[in-house]
């Protein structure tokens, strides 16, 4: 398994996918995998998994997934209430310090994991790790499915 420093998530496009992502409202099968990401110089993007045999270190399985480009997204290192791992471009919702919930999508800034919060003012950006109760986020869907909005 590697480090949580340099995990990562992409989308792997397959007709047989048991989940749909939308990509400019353009509905497409596959599923989410976690890994090692690297690219060959050809302009294709693949996860890595690198699987252990259980009981048996010694042996293991390596599989690439060539994923969309657009998916890929940086594990943040935290976990929400629910122990899911937080990536970039997930929608996370919680507690806002004036009361009442708010959700947000998750990115990576210049120095640190941040929220970029939707207000009637516009955007602002918030720290995540920063925020008051982090108990308290949960993970409830990525910028790429249909039925979750920001």
């Amino acid at each position: 398994m590697p480090s949580d420093r340099y995990l990562f998530r992409g989308f792997h496009k397959d007709e047989n996918g048991s989940e749909t992502i939308y990509i400019d409202g353009q509905p497409i099968k596959g599923k989410w995998v976690e890994g090692f990401y690297w690219t060959n110089g050809l302009g294709n993007h693949f996860i890595r998994v690198i699987k252990k045999e259980e009981g048996n270190f010694s042996k293991f399985t390596i599989e690439d997934f060539e994923i969309i480009p657009e998916t890929i997204g940086q594990y943040t290192g935290l976990e929400d209430i629910n122990g899911k791992k937080i990536f970039e471009d997930d929608i996370v919702k919680y507690e806002s310090e004036m009361g009442g919930y708010e959700t947000s999508i998750v990115y990576y800034d210049e120095y640190q994991v941040s929220l970029n919060i939707k207000t009637t003012f516009g955007y602002f950006y918030n720290g995540l790790r920063n925020l008051k109760r982090k108990k308290d986020i949960e993970v409830i869907g990525t910028k790429f499915d249909k039925e979750v909005e920001v």
